[in-house]
C-alpha cells in the first residue's frame, strides 16, 4: 500500500525545490492569462483572421512551454514523485471510491464528509495532515496498528510526514520508515526504491538541501514514461502552457460570439 502522507509544509518545500513555489506560480499564472489577452488587444483590427487566431493561441503557450526548460534539472525528481502520487491515488480510490484531497481546503471538506470510523484510520491521518490539523493527526497516527509489516510501513511513513508538518527534524523517522519499507513484503522492488528515495529526499530537505538528487538517483530504474504516468507528468510539466492555450481559446470564442451578435467579424 502506498501512502503519500507528506504534509502541506513538505509539499511546499518540494515545490520550492523544483522552482514552483507560490511566487513562481503566481507569475506564471499571470503570464498565462495576460499573454493571450494582450495579443488579442494588440492584434485586433490590425491583422487578418488566421494571423489573429495564431497570435492569441500560440506565442504565450509556446513561451511557457519553453520556460519549463529552466527547471529541467528537477524533471527526474518530479517524475519519481508523480509515480508515487499515482500509486497513492490508486490506493485511495480503491479504499474510498473517490479522489485523494490534495489541498488544505479539499482535505478539510473531505474530513467533514468522512468522520473517523467511516474510512480506514490511516486515511483520516493523511487527510488531517493535508488539512494542517497536526495535533489531531498525531493522535490518529498514534492509534494506527503495527501488527503487520504493511501496517507498520504506513504508520512510519505518516510519522515522518507528521514530523515534517510540525517542523521537526526527521532523522529518526526517516530511518524507521526505511526499515519498515524494507520489511513490507507487499511492496514491489521498484516501488520500494521509490519509497526509500522519497524518505532520503525528505531527510535532505529537513537539512536545508533541495532533496532532488535523492529522487533523481532512482529515476533510471523506472523505465520510460507510459500511460497514466506519462499523462500526469506532461500535464504537470506544461500546466501553465496548457492553461494559457485554453485562455486564448476562450478569448476567441467570446470574441466570435460577440462579433456574431453584433453582425461583425470578431477580429476587426
Amino acid at each position: 500500500m502506498t501512502v503519500e502522507g507528506a504534509s502541506v509544509r513538505g509539499r511546499v518545500a518540494f515545490n520550492r525545490a523544483i522552482g514552483m513555489g507560490p511566487a513562481a506560480r503566481v507569475v506564471l499564472g499571470f503570464v498565462a492569462v495576460a499573454g493571450p489577452l494582450a495579443f488579442a488587444v494588440a492584434c485586433a483590427g490590425r491583422v487578418g483572421p488566421l494571423p489573429f487566431v495564431a497570435a492569441v493561441l500560440i506565442p504565450t503557450p509556446a513561451m511557457l512551454a519553453l520556460a519549463t526548460l529552466i527547471w529541467r534539472r528537477s524533471w527526474p525528481a518530479v517524475e519519481v514523485v508523480s509515480r508515487l502520487n499515482l500509486d497513492a491515488d490508486a490506493d485511495w480510490r480503491k479504499l474510498t471510491g473517490g479522489k485523494r484531497p490534495r489541498t488544505v481546503q479539499a482535505a478539510r471538506n473531505w474530513l467533514l464528509r468522512h468522520p473517523e470510523g467511516s474510512v480506514p484510520l490511516h486515511l483520516s491521518a493523511v487527510a488531517l495532515l493535508n488539512a494542517e490539523r497536526t495535533q489531531e493527526a498525531r493522535d490518529v497516527i498514534g492509534r494506527l496498528p503495527t501488527g503487520r509489516p504493511a501496517e507498520l510501513h504506513v504508520r512510519r511513513d505518516l510519522e515522518m510526514g507528521l514530523a515534517v508538518g510540525e517542523g521537526r527534524t526527521v532523522e529518526a523517522e526517516a530511518a524507521a520508515a526505511d526499515v519498515a519499507a524494507r520489511s513490507d513484503g507487499g511492496t514491489s522492488a521498484e516501488l520500494l526504491q521509490i519509497h526509500l528515495a522519497r524518505h532520503a529526499s525528505i531527510l535532505a530537505q529537513s537539512r536545508g538541501l533541495d532533496g532532488l538528487e535523492e529522487l533523481a538517483a532512482v529515476r533510471p530504474q523506472l523505465g520510460s514514461l507510459t500511460g497514466d504516468w506519462a499523462r500526469a507528468v506532461v500535464v504537470s510539466r506544461f500546466w501553465f502552457a496548457i492553461a494559457s492555450f485554453l485562455v486564448g481559446a476562450w478569448i476567441l470564442v467570446a470574441m466570435a460570439l460577440s462579433g456574431a451578435a453584433s453582425g461583425g467579424a470578431f477580429w476587426l
